[in-house]
């Protein structure tokens, strides 16, 4: 009898390893499984065994058609099995036999992630008689295989869709959580389908708006609000589609109050980049809208009552300067005018105790010496008014003056009274250039160095020391004595008009702090003192630094 092959399209058999072992272990009919390109043996039942008369172990790990060459192991089938993931079946006579036999070789591919890696084969032996019976039991075969297969993926895909399942009942009650949050927020909070239609409205919404979720689900957002942008509709829908926008809108409460909200609207899309929802998140500014209003309006009168109070103070101020000028002018002209009645007494009481001195009793002398010598004090204080009041009055351009020029002058005028009181100065460090009237310079200077010679207890020889250093675009100059030093309280005091500590002690007016004081404040600069009572005292001023650029601009003091 010819040989001939059958061709299966039933599918491979089950993928699962354990099936298959199942599978060959159990049946009835000779079976094997062979693995890789070579189709090694890597297991046989023991159907096969007995059919061929060998044991279990001459079988495993060697070439399946090798084992049945004699027996018409179609090589090529098992190739082409292996090959091409398809079921095949090739039946081969042996007619020197009496009967005849007829070897029947049926495979099925193995696959593992959908990639054959070897072949399941079942033997069968028979006379012609019993080719239909081994069809039949062939077709039980595949029955059962296909049974096991559709089973296992039954099982499978139950077990996916339990899975399935609890993660949809997972992702159910993470959304109600999420839902009840949203619950909690004081801002209104809703969701948009792709069409602005209403499918999520939280609590927030309710309070504000008025409407419950069951009377806002499915209506359109923008008609149930009535809503207001400050763009174009179309432009609003652009800028949303741009899947964030911020700003504010009005909207109107179901009692149609209308309310301002600062709007904040999310896009969400889906894989393919349309749009799967929008998110709205509301929060009423009405309020706060009116608060700003009304404090734009606070703001717009202070503005107004500003202007007004500014021209007025300018009024008082431009007043108050004239009246000021106007007043130290008279004192200027008195000042002026009662020297020339006070030079007169002093020349009379002069004439008086050099002519008369014999004819005047002791007292007599005494009170013409006293007439002498208040006439002469209130000579200076006329001339120190004077001086005050020209360092206010008089016009002072700004320049750039060499410190080391200037501290050379006030100690050339004071060089004299510095000798007769043996009294050391010390001058050190750079001089830098400051923006300043000389002359008024010169005058501040004077007089704090004088004042450091003077000020001393008696018996204590005069140090005093005078330095620079440089600031933030300023420079400031000391004087430092071992004077008396000055007692807190009176620090601020000493810079006003005839303020004197110790009285009948020690020469002056105290007019010489108050013209320092005017001098540096006509220059732009300030002044200051640093002492302790007792330990001497530091006085300071301060003026602008000189730039190297500059060239002396004309300033008015």
């Amino acid at each position: 009898m010819a040989s001939k092959v059958l061709l299966f399209t039933a599918p491979p058999p089950a993928s699962q390893p354990g099936l298959r072992l199942s599978i060959v272990e159990h049946a009835p009919l000779p079976m094997a499984i062979v693995e890789g390109a070579r189709h090694i043996v890597c297991q046989v039942n023991a159907a096969f065994c007995r059919l061929l008369n060998r044991t279990r172990e001459e079988f495993i790990g060697k070439p399946f058609y090798s084992l049945l060459q004699e027996q018409g192991a179609p090589g090529d089938l098992l190739d082409r099995v292996y090959r091409t993931g398809q079921p095949e079946s090739h039946t081969a006579e042996q007619p020197f036999e009496r009967p005849a036999l007829f070897w029947t070789y049926t495979m099925w591919p193995v696959m593992e992630q959908d990639q054959p890696v070897g072949v399941m084969i079942q033997v069968t032996v028979a006379t012609e008689s019993l080719k239909h019976t081994i069809a039949m039991n062939e077709a039980l075969v595949l029955g059962s295989v296909h049974q096991h297969e559709l089973t296992a993926a039954g099982d499978k895909l139950n077990a996916l869709l339990r899975v399935e399942i609890a993660e949809r009942t997972k992702m159910q009650q993470l959304l109600s959580e999420k839902a009840r949050l949203l619950d909690l927020s004081t801002d209104a909070i809703v969701v948009l389908d792709c069409e602005h239609k209403i499918q999520y409205w939280n609590q927030g919404a309710e309070k504000l708006y008025g409407w419950a979720p069951e009377e806002a689900l499915g209506k359109v957002s923008d008609e149930l609000l009535k809503t207001r942008y400050s763009l174009p509709s179309e432009q609003m829908r652009e800028a949303i589609y741009q899947d964030r926008w911020s700003g504010e809108i009005t909207h109107t409460k179901r009692d149609g109050q209308r309310v301002t909200v600062l709007a904040r609207k999310v896009v969400d899309r889906d894989k393919q980049g349309n749009v799967a929802a929008i998110l709205e998140n509301f929060t009423d500014i009405t309020e706060s809208k009116k608060a700003e209003e009304a404090l734009r309006e606070a703001r717009t009168r202070l503005a107004e009552y500003a202007g007004q109070l500014e021209g007025l103070v300018t009024l008082r101020t431009a007043e108050l300067t004239a009246s000021n000028q106007q007043l130290e002018a008279i004192v200027y002209s008195m000042a002026h005018d009662l020297r020339a009645p006070l030079r007169a007494m002093q020349g009379f009481s002069a004439m008086l105790v050099d002519e008369a001195s014999t004819a005047l009793s002791e007292a007599g002398q005494d009170y013409a010496h006293r007439i002498d010598q208040s006439a002469q004090f209130m000579d200076a204080l006329l001339s120190d008014l004077l001086a005050y009041t020209r360092t206010s009055q008089q016009r002072i351009e700004l320049t750039t003056v060499s410190l080391e020029k200037v501290v050379g002058s006030v100690l050339s005028r004071l060089q004299k009274e510095i000798d007769e009181i043996n009294a050391c100065v010390e001058c050190s460090g750079s001089w830098p250039e400051v923006r300043a009237h000389e002359p008024t310079l010169i005058q501040v200077l004077h007089h704090l160095a004088g004042n450091a010679l003077k000020f001393v207890r008696p018996g204590v020889v005069p140090l005093v020391g005078l330095r620079a250093e440089e600031r933030a675009g300023s420079i400031r100059v000391w004087v430092e004595d071992n004077g008396l030093g000055i007692a807190p309280d009176y620090q601020q005091q000493i810079f006003r008009l005839f303020i004197r500590l110790d009285r009948g002690k020690y020469p002056g007016t105290g007019a010489g702090l108050a013209i320092v004081q005017k001098g540096i404040e006509r220059m732009g600069g300030q002044v200051g003192v640093e002492s302790t009572l007792g330990q001497g005292s530091r006085f300071w001023i301060e003026l602008p630094q000189a730039m190297s650029t500059e060239r002396g601009e004309p300033h008015a003091g």
